[in-house]
């Protein structure tokens, strides 16, 4: 068909027919000879037949019959404007039984639909579509329908797409169109391969449906059913003031391989449902669906019991990905102010994109869950996944005031990134509420924030119950819960684990987080059938407060059914356990436990090792009654103080040596006793530090020192005996007892000395001929201690001037090494090279031990500040040589042994001369005078062999 303009003339070829009004029915409808309305006779003689076939609208025209175009030809049947105005659209006002069917390819383009007056049709009010063959279209572009109605489904357009057929709509307006039951401007079925295409800026205003019990769609109701069927939204869409009892806007139900791709932009405001989704609803009834919402979505304003903003429920296996939507100002009665999902039984949803919240509310007059969003999903397999990012901001309900999740029977939720900002919850969770039972899984694997968010009751952050669920913050980044508060129980975190349900902390911070009752930072309750609570990778608390117990955790624990409570690294600081201005409490509820309160019912096995502080560190945490950092009441205390090495499963950083008693009490009383049985007299009587029952006192039986400075690994070797003396624990306190006296210092000389010269002496027996004098040698002939590394003696070995504990607190030496158990004989080594500090010719020294470097023992384990004389004496014993060696002496006691050796000589050989010589007088007088002679003789030869003796 061609149209040629010249002087107001037109030249036309093929079926092409004008109505105007200023035109007669009774005409041929020719641009020259233009028929009134759509009745007229000449338009329906060759709808179906001509090869081309395009009726101009040149203003306005009535339709008050149905019109039927059934044509099989290719070529579409044609309603548009007047081609003289450009996009102006020309009015088909429908009055009486006016109403299009087709079932033929047609295009309809630039035209206005005014209904004026209720349709007489169920089904479309303006125009009513079956295509049901591969060949068959429908484009309707740049048309509005204004006030269209029907008394079932589709107020403006009932759309049935079968076969492969295809329908597009392009930049429409549907204003005040309304239908019974489903679809108040349009409702589409799509079958076996149907193609609905929405695409350019198409608005719908005021359209909704009417029924109050049943599906709806106010701007459009679409069913999709069957395998590759596709509903593809591009460009930009939006509802306005659109009402339905579900959807709104938009009421979705996909059946069987059914598919829906969404691109653009989709806008809902002000729309409202009866029930729900107050702007859109989705419904995926059957499997193996395939839904695509790749564009992005705002809901501003809307409202319903049930998603005020999207509703979205799937009960089949089937995918679901979405990308980026915005929820704004929109409420809900029950459940999910913006969004209420609900996906089970295998479906699997994935968020690509950025979901946000603003100032969406779920509070009905009892009840309301998710101000931001309520997410349901269970069954095996199901899936969440946001690997997106949520935001939630100013958001309210009675639980959860951003979010609300149950999340049971295997079903997974995993988050990626969220963030809740000044929300609040009227009863539990402010920030987030979550359930989690029967196996299901809760993570937040990136990072999370909550700032500002408060509970009416309990978990001004977060509300986590775990009923055999398991909930892991393992993130990335850290998470972090600042100034959230709750006007009871947790004002951080609340925590409910029964049933072996899990919650795994990991890398989260709260700060400032405040209680009005126990657990500033969290409460815990881990009540039932083994489940568990653990703190780890740099948990922190800082400044977190409790107006009853507990500043920065409260934990309550069923201590009989293998419940688990672990801090493997959470850092506690600055938190406060404060006195409540409630004067109708008791003693006990308040005032306690500034850092952690930790008590329950039963008594608790400490072997199980289910109770675990060894990873708690604390800084600067106070109570304004007892417990600066933990107050623990439990029945089997004393035992699980006990257990292990100096308390290390209750302790965590603190220093048995520096820090202050009172950081760590408890009392051997359940919750129940603790509460509500003992008063202010008897809790200050049985109450003690806890260290006082891990602490156990070494007994010292010996001591003393081998000095040998020739040895190059350990020139003083340490040695004592005694018990209960723990290996990497031990410290061990050398000082001076006195001075020793003028007689102590003699005797020990003369010891000396003696030792020496009976050494010597001995030498000189066996070598009576030979005065050799040694050179000095330094050796040992004591069995060495193997010293690991050179070992330097820090000025912090140093206590005062008087006294050196070993091993320095720095860390520059090896620890102490123990032989022996702990409650047997025991046998302590260690090494200095350090010894100048060792004055024993003039001082007497005494040792203790100690197990904290605190308090230190001697005998029978007693303090020495109970007992000035327990201090073990210190032996000083000085190497000997080497078998096959001599000690070597200095050389004026070698000179002085060697003249004493000789003189001893000299004098036996005098003995023997005078011996002589008297015996040779006797004789004198019976000798002759020859015989006197030789005997002169005979002396003198023996007094001159004596001298040549002595001269050599």
């Amino acid at each position: 068909m061609i149209v040629c303009q010249s002087h107001q003339q037109f030249e036309v070829f093929g079926d092409e027919f004008y109505v105007g009004a200023s035109g007669n029915d009774s005409n041929t409808c020719q641009y020259s000879n233009q028929c009134s309305t759509l009745s007229a006779n000449a338009l329906r003689v060759t709808i179906d037949s001509a090869t081309e076939y395009t009726v101009y609208v040149m203003d306005q025209t009535i339709l008050s019959s149905l019109f039927s175009i059934s044509s099989t030809l290719p070529s579409p049947r044609t309603f548009t404007n007047n081609p003289l105005k450009g996009t102006t659209q020309s009015e088909i006002k429908i009055i009486n039984d006016g109403q299009f069917d087709i079932s033929g390819n047609s295009h309809i383009e630039h035209i206005k639909f005014i209904m004026q007056g209720y349709s007489s049709y169920q089904f479309g009010g303006a125009i009513i579509v079956q295509l049901n063959e591969s060949s068959r279209t429908l484009e309707i572009i740049s048309c509005s329908f204004i006030g269209c109605n029907a008394d079932t489904s589709g107020g403006a357009l009932y759309l049935q797409i079968i076969n492969q057929a295809e329908i597009t709509l392009r930049n429409i307006t549907l204003d005040h169109c309304e239908a019974q039951y489903n679809g108040g401007a349009i409702y589409t079925t799509l079958e076996s391969g149907g193609k609905l295409t929405i695409s350019g800026l198409c608005l719908f205003t005021y359209c909704k449906t009417l029924s109050n019990y049943e599906q709806g769609g106010g701007g459009i109701y679409v069913s999709i059913n069957g395998e590759n069927n596709q509903l593809i939204f591009e460009d930009c869409a939006t509802f306005e003031r659109c009402s339905a009892f579900d959807g709104g806007g938009m009421y979705m139900n996909i059946l069987n391989n059914g598919k829906l791709t969404m691109n653009g932009s989709c806008s809902f405001i002000d729309c409202e449902s009866t029930d729900s989704g107050g702007g859109f609803y989705i419904n995926a009834s059957d499997s193996n669906y395939d839904i695509n919402l790749l564009g992005s979505m705002q809901f501003e304003r809307c409202t319903g019991k049930n998603g005020g903003g999207l509703f979205f429920s799937s009960e089949q296996v089937g995918q679901i990905t979405i990308n980026v939507m915005q929820f704004s100002n929109c409420k809900s009665q029950d459940y999910g102010g913006g969004l209420y999902t609900n996906i089970t039984s295998g479906a699997q949803m994935t968020i690509i994109g950025i979901t946000t919240f603003y100032n969406c509310h779920s509070t009905g007059d009892k009840e309301g869950y998710g101000g931001g969003q309520y997410l349901e999903t269970r069954n095996g397999d199901s899936i969440i996944r946001i690997t997106g990012e949520l935001e939630y901001n100013k958001c309210e309900a009675f639980y959860g005031g951003g979010l609300y999740a149950d999340i049971r029977d295997n079903a997974i939720v995993e988050i990626n990134k969220l963030s809740f900002t000044d929300c609040l919850s009227k009863q539990n969770g402010g920030g987030i509420y979550t359930w989690i039972g029967s196996e299901g899984q809760f993570t937040i694997s990136g990072t999370a924030l909550f700032l500002n968010c408060n509970s009416s009751t309990s978990g001004g952050g977060i509300y986590l119950e775990t009923n055999d669920g398991t909930v892991s913050f393992n993130p990335t980044e850290q998470i972090l819960i600042e100034n959230c508060n709750s006007t009871e129980l947790g004002g951080g975190i609340y925590c409910s684990i029964i049933n072996n349900g899990q919650i795994s902390l990991n890398s989260i911070k709260l700060n400032k987080c405040n209680s009005q009752k126990e657990g500033g930072g969290i409460y815990a309750s881990i009540i039932n059938g083994g489940g568990q609570l653990i703190l780890d990778k740099s948990c922190q608390f800082d400044r977190c407060k409790s107006y009853e117990n507990g500043g920065g955790i409260y934990a309550t624990i069923n201590f009989t059914t293998q419940c688990k409570f672990i801090t493997k690294d959470a850092y506690i600081h600055d938190c406060k356990a404060l006195n409540s201005t409630n004067t109708s409490l008791r003693y006990s509820e308040s005032g306690f436990g500034g850092g952690i309160f930790l008590t329950g019912l039963g008594d608790y096995d400490p072997s199980s090792k289910l109770i675990d502080l060894r990873g708690m560190k604390i800084y600067n945490n106070s109570a304004d009654k007892y417990g600066q950092s933990l107050y623990v009441a439990m029945p089997k205390v004393v035992e699980w103080c006990k257990y292990g090495i100096l308390g290390e499963f209750v302790k965590g950083n603190y220093s048995d040596t520096y820090s202050d008693e009172n950081e760590l009490l408890g009392i051997p009383k359940n919750l129940i006793d603790f509460y509500y049985s003992c008063t202010q007299e008897q809790i200050q009587q049985q109450q003690q530090p806890l260290e006082h029952w891990w602490r156990i006192l070494g007994i010292l039986k010996s001591a003393q020192v081998i000095v040998n400075i020739s040895n190059p690994n350990g020139k003083l070797i340490i040695q004592i005996e005694g018990k209960r003396m723990f290996q990497g624990y031990l410290s061990v306190k050398i000082f001076e007892l006195r001075d020793k006296t003028q007689e102590e210092i003699d005797q020990d000389q003369k010891q000396m000395n003696n030792k020496y010269y009976k050494n010597s002496f001995k030498s000189l027996i066996s070598n009576s001929s030979q005065f050799t004098i040694t050179p000095k040698i330094e050796t040992d002939n004591q069995k060495q201690i193997f010293i690991n590394s050179y070992l330097q003696i820090e000025k912090k070995l140093w206590n005062n001037a008087n006294e050196i504990i070993y091993p320095p607190e720095d860390g520059s030496s090896s620890p102490i090494s123990i032989e022996g158990e702990i409650e047997s004989d025991q046998k302590a080594t260690f090494g200095m090279n350090e010894y100048k500090w060792l004055n024993y010719k003039e001082k007497q020294y005494g040792v203790l031990i100690s197990n904290d470097r605190n308090i230190f023992t001697g005998k029978d384990g007693i303090d020495i500040e109970e007992d000035a004389n327990v201090a073990v004496l210190l032996e000083v014993i000085i190497a000997e040589e080497e078998k096959g060696k001599r000690k070597g002496l200095p050389i004026g006691i070698i000179v002085g042994i060697a003249v004493g050796a000789f003189a001893v000589v000299v004098v036996i050989i005098i003995i023997i001369i005078i011996a002589l010589f008297i015996s040779n007088k006797k004789s004198k007088k019976v000798v002759r005078s020859y015989g006197h002679e030789i005997g002169m003789r005979r002396s003198k030869r023996l007094e001159r062999e004596h001298l040549e003796q002595c001269g050599k």
